[in-house]
């Protein structure tokens, strides 16, 4: 038993990088579609200086106008899965931790070569700084949070076009 828990243990470490690496790429996106929408606004603002005030209507306006509303759609979609991505790590973080508690309390071999989060884990417990109940109490919070937010969000969009924009 003790060595599968290890495995797993290193095996829910790997996950939580991963999701951080998600959630890096995910921020990134919503990074880029903000300056494509400010971008957008610096576009729509010179078009209508350049119409003057009593100019005709340019339908160009009218498209970029589109596009900046399906850029706000789509940067909310991005920052609702970020909080999703941000839920599960948390989440993940939290069952390493337990896991680290229940691996040591059944007197198995030390964990070989922790790296990551895994790391810093197992020292915080040779800190003796991890409480079961506190975990416990934060994994309920974490999952209530994560359950919240699985609910789609409310946009202008629907999500399979904002996310292939």
């Amino acid at each position: 038993m003790g060595e599968k828990l290890a495995a797993d243990l290193h095996g829910l470490s790997r996950l939580i990088d991963l999701l951080d690496e998600h959630r890096d790429a995910v921020a990134h996106r919503v990074t880029l579609t903000e300056a494509q929408s400010e971008a957008a606004v610096r576009s729509v603002a010179a078009m209508r200086a350049a119409a003057g005030v009593g100019g005709s209507a340019d339908p160009r306006v009218d498209a970029v106008s589109d596009a900046i509303g399906n850029a706000e759609a789509a940067i909310g979609v991005l920052l609702h899965d970020l909080r999703i991505v941000d839920a599960m790590a948390a989440l993940a973080r939290l069952e390493l931790e337990r896991g680290v508690l229940i691996h040591a309390a059944s007197g198995c071999a030390a964990i070989e070569e922790p790296s990551g989060y895994l790391g810093e884990v197992l020292e915080l417990h040779h800190q003796q700084l991890l409480s079961a109940s506190d975990i416990e109490s934060r994994r309920q919070k974490a999952g209530e949070l994560l359950s919240a937010l699985m609910a789609p969000p409310a946009t202008g969009l629907r999500q399979e076009d904002a996310r292939s924009s």
